[in-house]
């Protein structure tokens, strides 16, 4: 009788062993249950901020794609300003959507050249050009070294510059002079 009894009281502290592990286990259900309702929660807001960044997308894109026409645009009309100026081609000037700029010129012959690539004279001429695109009252031209057939060039362009000023200081009188234009020598 007392192995009976030693039999039941292990078996009553076995089922209470596995009763404690059951209510772990529960706990453990319960925890996990509770943790996949919060993972539904976070992965609801996770579609939430993806849709609210999608439509941002949208939006940024938008305004690069407005702010590429307004750069294009204003590129142009300088571009054109400038080229009313120059005896020749026209320049080049354009802003990518990096914000790296290029300025330069295009000859009539076709090829381009950076602002940094020009010529003595030819800065000469493109300084001028450029000033007047910014719609500068006066502009003084130093063009020693604009040889006869450049000057005369750029005196024509100069010329016919609106509401414009300019001064031009040279080591020799031109052949002939545009009309309009007053020649002190001194």
């Amino acid at each position: 009788m007392m192995d009976d009894i030693k039999l039941l009281q292990d078996r009553i502290e076995g089922l209470k062993g596995r009763r404690d592990e059951l209510r772990k286990d529960q706990s453990a259900f319960i925890k996990a249950q509770g943790m996949d309702e919060e993972a539904l929660k976070l992965q609801n807001e996770a579609e939430r901020y993806k849709l609210t960044a999608q439509k941002c997308k949208g939006i940024i894109a938008e305004l690069i794609a407005k702010k590429t026409v307004a750069v294009r645009s204003t590129a142009d009309a300088f571009s054109a300003r400038m080229a009313a100026v120059l005896p020749e081609g026209k320049a080049i000037f354009t802003i990518d959507d990096d914000g790296n700029v290029f300025l330069g010129w295009q000859r009539a012959d076709g090829q381009t050249i950076p602002y940094a690539g020009l010529s003595g004279g030819e800065k000469v001429t493109f300084d001028a050009a450029l000033v007047a695109s910014l719609k500068a009252n006066v502009i003084i031209v130093e063009a020693a070294e604009l040889d006869a057939e450049h000057l005369e060039a750029a005196l024509e362009k100069y010329g016919e510059a609106e509401g414009v000023q300019v001064l031009v200081s040279t080591c020799y009188p031109p052949a002939t002079v545009p009309q309009g234009w007053e020649v002190i020598r001194v």
